[in-house]
């Protein structure tokens, strides 16, 4: 590892530590956080080591795919930061630019490059996934390469612009984004703790998280659905039936590291909101997925979490009637797969986050602290035993926004609503709603 890159890691953690005493008070609790950040890193600096002594052997197999690859095509390489749901927008993003720019082949380089297959292998034109460590050992192996996660950026000085000139849509999209940089250069810099305010430049430019790398690119949005890859009749391999079960979701990305093992972003009463909705709606299921940060719930028909592949997980959501979240990855694959989400919004933004089609719920209380500070996902910015946001939302709030939802879905249609006492023409999944909603 080089001796600058040790330098910076160390000065990053100093300042970590700084600022989570500053927020915490606790010289303990700073501590805590920091030793958290490098148990989480720890991994990535034993790759990047081993990466130094083999890079230009994983250097030369890139250049020689790309000399196999036809040469009328352009050939860009991609770092790409983030979880899950900042992975499927970014595929989108490649889709579109690929479609508006005449195509292209692509590698993707990322901290979890057989996740990134499963993603972005539903993008015509990748041609392989790497360790990301290897993407500045690689570039003069591409015509153009790009770093993606909030914001779009383009390497200006590496690319090649002769070869590019017979592709020129790819050009004016690179150089639209290279114009548009300078309008957020302070954010690119403090990135991740400015994404906030990047985010509402996003929203005061009538985008959201899920088209504004197009907005910098300046290419349309090609729609929410991605053709990715699912296990074929998942529903029914658990014995449920499609469209008559809803999936819930509860955890939050197992890369951050928390220090009770919840986090501000999470919902904690989903329990109570199934118990709720059974009340009128006891002909569904409710099946929980997600992995190890997820927090079981006594409330399920069927507990699926750290038990499903992701092909599986997708497979369930796909044919769900419908999908209840906290905000993150899980919302974003089930917009993938064009099935609706009820999304419990606290720390970050819905007005960014947020889709049209879904059931976004704002807090009550406070909420949008989204990277005030390092610690935001461990505790409240504000000092509160708990994240208000989330712990203050009542149940009630969340099951009734849902049961309106299931009701415009499952119930027949009518010149007038329908009304309490009603059953005959309803769906046997739908009979119990004639009971009150209390």
């Amino acid at each position: 590892m080089r001796l600058a890159s040790v330098v910076m890691r160390v000065q990053k953690l100093v300042q970590s530590f700084r600022n989570a005493r500053q927020h915490s008070g606790s010289s303990v609790a700073a501590l805590g956080h920091v030793s958290r950040l490098v148990a989480r890193n720890l991994p990535v600096a034993v790759r990047q080591a081993r990466s130094v002594a083999r890079y230009r052997t994983e250097a030369r197999k890139i250049i020689d795919t790309k000399a196999r690859a036809n040469h009328a095509t352009p050939f860009l390489s991609i770092k790409v930061t983030g979880g899950l749901g900042d992975s499927l927008v970014i595929a989108r993003f490649i889709r579109d630019l690929s479609a508006h720019v005449g195509g292209f082949d692509f590698d993707i380089y990322t901290t979890r490059p057989e996740s990134a297959q499963w993603v972005f292998g539903a993008v015509d034109g990748l041609r392989g996934c790497h360790d990301e460590l290897l993407f500045d050992f690689t570039l003069s192996g591409y015509d153009l390469a790009a770093c993606v996660n909030q914001f779009v950026t383009f390497n200006e000085k590496l690319a090649q612009w002769t070869r590019l000139r017979s592709h020129p849509k790819l050009v004016q999209a690179a150089s639209n984004a290279i114009r548009f940089r300078p309008k957020i250069e302070p954010f690119i810099q403090n990135h991740p703790y400015m994404d906030a305010y990047l985010a509402q430049k996003a929203v005061y430019s009538n985008r959201n998280r899920a088209d504004f790398l197009h907005y910098i690119a300046g290419i349309p949005y090609g729609g929410d659905r991605l053709d990715l890859a699912v296990a074929p009749g998942t529903a029914r391999h658990y014995g449920l039936t499609p469209k008559r079960y809803i999936t819930i979701h509860n955890g939050f990305d197992p890369e951050f590291f928390t220090s009770n093992g919840q986090a501000t972003k999470c919902y904690p009463h989903f329990g109570a909101v199934i118990s709720l909705l059974r009340q009128k709606w006891s002909g569904l299921q409710f099946v929980q997925i997600g992995v190890a940060t997820s927090q079981p719930l006594q409330e399920v028909d069927l507990n699926l979490v750290n038990l499903t592949s992701q092909t599986h997980a997708a497979g369930l959501i796909g044919e769900a009637l419908l999908h209840i979240d906290n905000e993150g990855g899980l919302v974003h694959l089930a917009r993938c797969l064009g099935v609706d989400s009820c999304v419990v919004f606290g720390p970050t933004p819905s007005n960014y986050f947020g889709y049209a089609g879904n059931i976004n719920i704002d807090p009550a209380f406070c909420g949008g602290c989204w990277w005030n500070n390092e610690t935001w996902m461990d505790r409240c910015p504000r000092g509160f035993e708990t994240a208000r946001c989330m712990t203050e939302q009542h149940p009630k709030t969340v099951a009734a926004a849902i049961d309106r939802h299931l009701s415009r879905k499952l119930l027949p249609q009518q010149d007038e609503p329908a009304k309490v006492g009603v059953v005959a023409r309803m769906p046997a999944v739908g009979r119990a709603a004639a009971r009150r909603f209390d």
